[in-house]
């Protein structure tokens, strides 16, 4: 049986608070714990051990000043971003910032309405109103993400 893939690198650390402007050491677990993902699903990074650049393509959890420790991206079918980008400091290898743009749902909603429209008139089912042709793809997205899953 083989392990699935990881999809986060927990980066521990400390963080100042707004409430009483400490540093406070947030840990993986607790990091994990604030993020809602489950260790299963995490490598740990720790600053001694190997270069940050060592953990391609995992979406990097740090500890947040603001406190907001949501996904974006997060919902019941995983509708992860559809092209994460890491920024590199060149200087010293390390990622500085993360790009996460479209999610996979609206990539596969943008191709669905793609489809959508170039079959109007040519034997496709008509939509009457732009507002229902965005409704469709996202239904067509919706659908899409649930097949991806099953």
């Amino acid at each position: 049986m083989s392990k699935a893939p990881k999809k986060y690198l927990l980066v521990p650390g400390y963080v100042k608070s707004q409430n009483d402007d400490d540093a406070h050491y947030i840990s993986a677990t607790r990091l994990a714990l604030l993020y809602q993902v489950s260790l299963d699903d995490c490598e740990i990074y720790y600053a001694d051990a190997r270069h940050i650049s060592t953990y391609p393509g995992l979406i990097r959890l740090k500890p947040r000043h603001d406190g907001d420790y949501t996904l974006p991206w997060r919902n019941e079918m995983n509708n992860e971003p559809a092209f994460p980008l890491n920024e590199l400091n060149h200087a010293t290898g390390e990622i500085c910032e993360q790009h996460f743009g479209l999610t996979l749902r609206d990539y596969f909603a943008a191709k669905a309405m793609n489809g959508i429209e170039a079959s109007q008139g040519n034997g496709g089912a008509f939509i009457s109103t732009v507002e229902k042709v965005a409704t469709r793809a996202y239904e067509l997205a919706d659908a899409m993400l649930r097949a991806r899953n099953a």
